[in-house]
């Protein structure tokens, strides 16, 4: 499956890059390399599933009529023991009515969109890609004819409002880009784009106000290797971190103010890297799969914003295993999902099979979002880790067919705090989980 979306992938990007003067195939080919990579690890996340796009008549809110107040903070920061029963989760809208909304299908143009974060009550900062299923249901972003990075998408003027157009910003020199990631830092959006000019290839970091104050402006030229950096959001700035000069390793976290001013590397961080839960960074190389080196039985958690270090230590029976700041999954050496403390306790194995349980972080940890297998096909979920309450998708989704609709499809917002997705039934929904109390 996941050979089947690099292939698509490749396609798409190669695609996207005809009529254009060739650029350098080092730079080129990390760039896709690296999609292929973050794209496949949202598949992986998702199994089988994507985001909905089906057609509604009129915009609605199942939250309250004014925007809910920032909620309290949850005295919890380890996962509380407790794996719910799946199975029997009810849908989002029914366990966290608050922090649900129900939105139009397309744009006002007919294209499909997806919401990266939640502005207010009414505008949504989105990305506009194309997405099709392939005959054996798998997801593939289409090559964007005109990649302008994000919108403002505001429901109740029923309008969107581009914040960058790369034919003025950009310059002349430019023989290939693309628009990868985006984020919301207080009231300025940012979003970062791989541009190929004429004398060579870089990744630039650029900010707009959401009001359409101050902006669209380049913040950074962020690297000039060939490894797509993933950028994440502590307070008010940006941070990226830089790949060694032989494309292996870390050579250190950099933090961007979104008001300007130069980069700056963050004292000691050489060796971290980022892993989609901001403000938290690593020193852990990437779980190693069968047949590679062992992956590391201890490292360190630490978090930029606070200077908080959380150590984790592998259970002698785990295998493969990630931490974040709330608990580690892994797998056991028959290939079962496991969970466990940071420090090594609460070690549970779960009552799934191979590849049959995925699970990635959202919020500082707090939130698991993934898929399992139930006896009707797979499922997306979204879990409070620390009060073992869960969510689960019903979105009509039938593994292997193709649908020009996309229906039944769900996707995930910057570091999956948004999620978009289909009840199979007309309906296009949008969880925001900051508004989750």
């Amino acid at each position: 499956m996941i050979d089947q979306l690099e292939e698509a992938l490749t396609r798409a990007l190669t695609a996207a890059a005809d009529g254009t003067p060739q650029p350098g195939d080092d730079f080129v080919s990390g760039v896709r390399h690296r999609q292929r990579q973050r794209r496949n690890r949202r598949v992986a996340a998702v199994a089988a599933c994507a985001v909905v796009l089906t057609t509604v008549g009129t915009v609605t809110a199942i939250s309250p009529s004014r925007p809910a107040p920032p909620p309290e903070p949850v005295a919890m920061s380890w996962w509380s023991g407790v794996v719910p029963d799946f199975a029997a989760a009810k849908a989002p809208q029914e366990v966290w009515p608050e922090a649900v909304r129900r939105l139009p299908q397309n744009l006002p143009d007919g294209r499909q969109y997806q919401v990266v974060a939640v502005i207010d009550e009414h505008r949504y900062l989105i990305t506009t890609h194309e997405y099709v299923l392939t005959a054996d249901g798998i997801v593939a972003q289409k090559p964007d004819p005109r990649p302008t990075g994000p919108s403002v998408f505001d429901v109740k003027a029923n309008t969107v409002r581009p914040l960058f157009d790369p034919d003025s910003k950009i310059g002349a020199d430019v023989v290939w880009y693309s628009a990868d990631g985006a984020a919301l830092v207080g009231d300025r959006a940012v979003w970062l784009i791989a541009v190929n000019r004429r004398s060579g290839g870089s990744f630039e970091l650029w900010s707009s106000g959401v009001d359409g104050v101050g902006g669209p402006r380049r913040l950074a030229v962020v690297t000039g290797d060939r490894t797509v950096p993933h950028i994440s959001v502590v307070g008010d700035a940006v941070y990226w971190q830089q790949t060694n000069a032989n494309g292996q390793g870390s050579a250190g976290v950099y933090r961007q103010p979104v008001s300007g001013g130069a980069a700056e590397r963050i004292a000691g961080s050489e060796g971290y890297t980022w892993f989609g839960v901001s403000p938290w960074v690593t020193n852990a190389e990437e779980a190693a799969l069968p047949g590679q080196k062992p992956a590391p039985s201890k490292g360190t958690l630490w978090n930029l914003a606070t200077g908080e270090r959380r150590p984790w230590t592998v259970h002698p029976d785990a295998r493969h295993l990630s931490c974040d700041p709330v608990l580690c999954a892994g797998q056991a050496s028959d290939g079962k999902p496991v969970l466990q403390q940071l420090d090594g306790t609460e070690y549970q194995v779960l009552p799934y099979g191979d590849l049959r349980f995925a699970m990635q972080p959202a919020r500082e940890g707090r939130f698991g979002v993934g898929s399992i297998a139930r006896s009707d096909g797979r499922a997306e979920f979204i879990w409070d880790r620390y009060t073992g309450t869960a969510a689960v998708f019903h979105t009509g989704n039938k593994p292997g067919s193709r649908s020009e609709s996309l229906e039944g499809m769900t996707v995930f917002g910057f570091e999956n705090s948004t999620v978009q997705w289909s009840d199979g039934r007309g309906g296009s929904y949008v969880l925001d989980l900051a508004a989750i109390h």
